[in-house]
């Protein structure tokens, strides 16, 4: 899953490191707040004249990213419509992997500013996959909710899906929370400090 694959990177030794692909590389930076790096790093893949529109929305959205942190703010906000155009081009193919789809537009939509559309189209995304007899999946799409709150800044409805998440045996844990960037925006909220601090959050499920 995407979410697993992406906290895996955190784990990576030195050895390994060195023999990332540009896309496990570009994850790794951006989990050691090397933005900068990362940038470089996407810079360099040099994406194929017939790249799949799947690997240039995630090229995109990524670099898109890094850029607004190392304060590229222009050229971040156009890769986010290009990446929009790539969601939406996407989902007019119904390509392999359509049910990643939703949320695909979902992060763009919020990556150009049209957060509560973007928003709304994540929540039907979650709801899509079953609570009931597709558990670990609905967690993972909460999960991504939950990134998507985080970014838009709506800080309250994010710490509460957070302490939800953290209730269950999702990829949600105290220590990620710490360490990731995907989570800066919530720094400074009291509710999301209470939930690094509680005990309970930090125990085995």
């Amino acid at each position: 899953e995407r979410n697993q694959e992406r906290y895996r990177l955190t784990a990576a030794t030195p050895a390994s490191r060195e023999n990332m692909s540009p896309r496990d590389r570009a994850g790794w930076l951006w989990f050691d707040r090397k933005f900068a790096e990362a940038v470089e790093t996407l810079d360099q893949k040099i994406l194929p004249p017939r790249a799949a529109d799947t690997t240039r929305y995630t090229w995109f959205t990524r670099r898109s990213d890094a850029l607004r942190r190392v304060g590229r703010i222009a050229e971040a906000e156009a890769d986010a419509r290009t990446a929009l155009e790539l969601a939406q081009k996407i989902g007019d193919a119904s390509a392999v992997d359509a049910s990643f789809n939703g949320y695909r537009l979902a992060s763009a939509l919020v990556r150009v500013g049209r957060t509560d559309e973007g928003l709304a189209e994540a929540r039907r995304y979650v709801a899509a996959m079953s609570p009931t007899n597709q558990v670990a999946e609905h967690w993972e799409r909460e999960v991504q909710l939950a990134e998507l709150l985080a970014y838009a800044g709506r800080t309250r409805e994010c710490v509460e899906l957070l302490g939800k998440l953290l209730r269950v045996p999702s990829v949600i844990t105290v220590p990620m929370l710490r360490a990731s960037p995907d989570w800066d925006n919530l720094r400074d909220d009291s509710g999301f400090k209470v939930l690094l601090a509680d005990p309970k959050n930090s125990t085995s499920l």
